[in-house]
């Protein structure tokens, strides 16, 4: 896949009320689908009505757009900074150095007079 377009190698799935059948829809994901932030999932689930199907689908939808451009942003700065891959590559390593690192300060606290 190329910039913006299809690539994550994932699918999604929507099911579709039609004509009184529910319909199942397969589509592949683009590559950017899991750049978008936390909060501003946070955000639409606080803000939008939920009350029914049609209100959920409109103002996603009408999001649609923000929420594309947000992924795209942080996908490009992800793809662009290499401190942002390097952290991605080798976080966990780095999560147990500093478990490591905190567990000597520990025993070394623990061993002072």
């Amino acid at each position: 896949g190329g910039e913006g377009g299809i690539g994550s190698g994932l699918l999604g799935t929507c099911e579709i009320a039609w004509q009184g059948k529910i319909e199942r829809t397969v589509f592949p994901l683009p590559i950017e689908f899991k750049y978008l932030a936390p909060q501003t999932k946070k955000d639409f689930m606080k803000e939008v009505p939920l009350e029914t199907a049609d209100t959920r689908m409109t103002e996603l939808i009408k999001q649609c757009t923000v929420f594309e451009a947000e992924m795209r942003l942080v996908h490009k700065k992800s793809v662009e900074s290499r401190v942002y891959q390097f952290l991605t590559n080798y976080l966990s390593v780095i999560k147990n150095l500093m478990y490591l690192f905190v567990v000597l300060l520990n025993l070394n606290v623990l061993m002072s007079p």
